[in-house]
């Protein structure tokens, strides 16, 4: 289902971007206007961000992904409305508020649980994972800078 919700959300803050061409031509629009539409919604993005991030700790990440869809699926059905360049800009404006997207896909399918909260098996297979993506930093540390191993005098 995350797929799915991220595939509605991303589908639908970037989707008026290949209909730009025929929007500023139907609406009159100038290139500054055009600018301020693109500016408008990547500005909402960065306060949805943090809004969403905080309310993925407070009510999870399950609950505010139904959020954003409902939220998000008002300015996406209202921008077909539009009938000037400031309506447009608006709507563009709210539907910045569905960049969130990537804050709660991360917290849904990217976030690893900690070695404590899983079972035995699982974190010994974390370890190992763990020492594999760490393995190309170890092998670059030049030999010359390394610790010696510690003689037997000075245990």
């Amino acid at each position: 289902m995350t797929w799915f919700a991220f595939f509605l959300c991303f589908f639908a803050w970037f989707g008026i971007a290949p209909l730009m061409t025929v929007v500023r031509d139907e609406l009159g629009m100038t290139r500054s206007q055009v600018g301020w539409a693109i500016i408008a919604s990547v500005s909402m993005t960065v306060v949805a961000r943090l809004f969403f991030g905080w309310l993925c700790d407070r009510i999870g990440p399950r609950r505010a992904y139904t959020w954003l869809l409902v939220i998000g699926s008002i300015p996406v059905m209202l921008i077909g409305l539009s009938s000037g360049p400031w309506t447009f800009i608006f709507c563009r404006l709210m539907i910045g508020v569905i960049g969130a997207l990537f804050v709660i896909t991360q917290r849904l399918i990217v976030a690893l649980p900690s070695a404590s909260e899983m079972p035995p098996p699982l974190a010994k297979d974390a370890d190992a994972r763990l020492l594999m993506i760490m393995q190309p930093t170890i092998s670059a540390v030049p030999p010359s800078t390394r610790m010696p191993p510690p003689r037997a005098a000075e245990l």
